[in-house]
């Protein structure tokens, strides 16, 4: 109760300090207890005192609550320690995005020339075993999609970037194209002056897809709507990836001004409330598409005055958030080493250093 009224009023940080001078307090109070104790005489065996403290149930009872208390103490401490360390990793490869941007695999980049033409359907994916991997790529964060459209920033599936029919129905005059489109006409003018942004929206109005239409790679796109990007021809980079894009999606993150602020459930500081946290995949036996941690899908686990408000039920900040969605799909990738499965349960484990 006191560490929860010190978090609740100072924050995480003074509630350490509070915790370290009672520490300090007890210890001084040993010592000098001890010091003006008589010294006893042992009596039997040298583990006879343990044995006989080990015999009174209260006390075993007493020792159990105090190591809870002290293990979680501990482990407030070490939350979203695993995004931390690897957002500070020295290999880019191996380093976590910042706040605003993810990690995508994107099977398919379409190339085009400056004025919007498409010059080429690049497909990104490589044999591993016995499936095909798309490359992964840092793109702009992607909206968390339940029901209704919604586009992503330069990358979306098939159905967003060139308008294939998905038999969604629209909403109202909007259709996922016109969605994407507008995502990208909302960018802030810097970003929209840059080349590569530029000739993606010459290319959606050109909209001439003929070219993708005779890659043998185009019956699938049909079929399973995959993920899609557009990068200019000669370059490495997408074109969500160019500088201008990533600065205008990594300021803007969020609308803060109308987020709720409150204090973090995980560290304590007041923040904007994240109110849809990003799903986690690699669950077992959950959706491919992945499972929600933190989520509020009927009324029944809502708290009063709280209706249709999602995560601020269990108020969490939008960084926190972002930091344990992205340490947590990091840590249960394919191929991950900070994984162990035994049976239904997924064990994920990190160190403070390498």
């Amino acid at each position: 109760l006191l560490a929860a009224a010190v978090v609740d009023h100072a924050g995480l940080a003074a509630n350490f300090y509070v915790f370290a001078a009672l520490n300090l307090l007890g210890a001084l109070l040993v010592s000098v207890s001890i010091g003006r104790a008589p010294p006893g005489r042992p009596e039997g065996a040298p583990m006879a005192g343990w044995a006989l403290h080990l015999r009174n149930h209260a006390l075993c009872t007493s020792f159990a609550i105090g190591f809870l208390i002290l293990f979680a103490f501990i482990g407030t401490g070490s939350q979203a320690v695993a995004y931390d360390r690897k957002a500070r990793d020295p290999d880019p490869a191996q380093r976590l995005p910042t706040p605003g941007l993810e990690d995508k695999d994107i099977p398919f980049v379409i190339e085009l020339t400056a004025d919007g033409r498409v010059v080429a359907l690049r497909d990104t994916r490589e044999l591993q075993g016995k499936k095909l991997r798309a490359k992964s790529f840092l793109v702009p964060m992607g909206e968390k999609k339940t029901s209704g459209i919604k586009a992503n920033l330069l990358w979306d599936s098939a159905a967003y970037v060139l308008g294939l029919d998905t038999g969604r129905k629209s909403q109202g005059d909007t259709t996922p194209q016109a969605a994407f489109r507008a995502r990208i006409e909302a960018l802030p003018e810097p970003a929209r002056s840059d080349a590569g942004v530029r000739a993606v929206l010459a290319a959606l109005d050109r909209a001439d897809w003929s070219l993708l239409q005779a890659h043998p790679g185009w019956s699938e796109i049909v079929e399973s709507r995959p993920v899609m990007s557009f990068r200019l021809a000669g370059e490495l980079d997408l074109v969500c990836q160019r500088p201008a894009v990533v600065a205008a999606a990594t300021a803007s993150g969020d609308d803060d001004s109308q987020a709720l602020q409150c204090l973090c459930l995980v560290d304590g500081t007041p923040q904007p409330v994240q109110r849809l946290h990003a799903s986690i995949k690699g669950v077992w036996g959950a959706q491919s598409s992945g499972a929600n941690i933190v989520s509020f899908n009927a009324r029944a686990f809502e708290s009063y005055g709280k209706t249709e408000r999602q995560g601020e039920n269990a108020p969490v900040g939008q960084r926190a958030a972002f930091a344990y969605t992205t340490a947590l799909n990091h840590l249960l990738a394919p191929g991950s080493r900070n994984r162990v499965q035994v049976g239904d349960a997924s064990t994920v484990f990190w160190a403070d250093g390498p």
